[in-house]
């Protein structure tokens, strides 16, 4: 993905096939054993962040800063996964359609770009209070 970005300047396209595709052969060139559908689903998605992902990783690492800082806990000692593929669009509907996952000048253009309008629009208007 970072061999793309150097010699395209930007990240692909969200949910743009083609640029996806260069990105899989870029990465079955330097290893034929990696899955070309996360290659994909990570050029697909590259553009966009999900906040509250990241607000989620992040509690994490300072917690385990902080353990590890204070001695008091023992900080995690293996490996960390965290799959949520299951929350991106299913790709022959947001591949169909491109122009969802392009907004400008929106306060949530990096979500947007990973989820889609629609999915926005509906986060939008849940009506939530969390404590």
């Amino acid at each position: 993905l970072h061999r793309w970005r150097s010699a395209h300047g930007r990240w692909p396209q969200s949910y743009n096939a083609a640029e996806a595709e260069e990105v899989v052969e870029l990465a079955r060139s330097l290893d034929l054993s990696v899955p070309s559908d996360v290659v994909r689903a990570l050029a697909y998605t590259a553009r966009g962040s999900l906040n509250p992902l990241c607000c989620f990783l992040g509690g994490i690492a300072a917690q385990e800063v902080l353990k590890s800082c204070s001695g008091k806990f023992r900080p995690i000692q293996q490996w960390f996964y965290f799959d949520a593929v299951e929350c991106l669009p299913s790709v022959s509907s947001a591949v169909a359609d491109p122009k969802q996952f392009t907004a400008e000048g929106v306060r949530y253009e990096s979500q947007i770009a990973v989820l889609g309008q629609q999915m926005q629009e509906t986060l939008k208007n849940l009506n939530y209070f969390v404590v």
